[in-house]
């Protein structure tokens, strides 16, 4: 006997792919180098609110994603990244 599928609640990753296409579709070019975007980088973490906010998003190709990754200092300097905020301890 089939039973039907339950029904699943959404999950944060369904709102973040909505989101990512968003942002792939207003912004379809790399924001470092212009060529296609493939990819989205969060400038500030990911973690809470940040995950989906568009403004800390940056649609980029896959090369300058990994630049961005490996060379931190160069990406701050360009405001492709911002430093986490760090909650006072104390």
């Amino acid at each position: 006997m089939l039973f039907p599928k339950p029904k699943r609640k959404p999950r944060k990753d369904d709102e973040w792919g909505a989101v990512r296409l968003e942002k792939l579709r207003r912004h379809p070019r790399c924001e470092v180098c212009n060529v296609r975007a493939t990819e989205v980088h969060h400038k500030a973490g990911r973690l809470g609110p940040l995950l989906t906010e568009l403004s800390n998003l940056l649609s980029v190709c896959r090369e300058c994603h990994a630049r961005i990754h490996a060379n931190p200092a160069w990406a701050y300097a360009r405001g492709f990244s911002h430093r986490k905020h760090r909650a006072n301890s104390g």
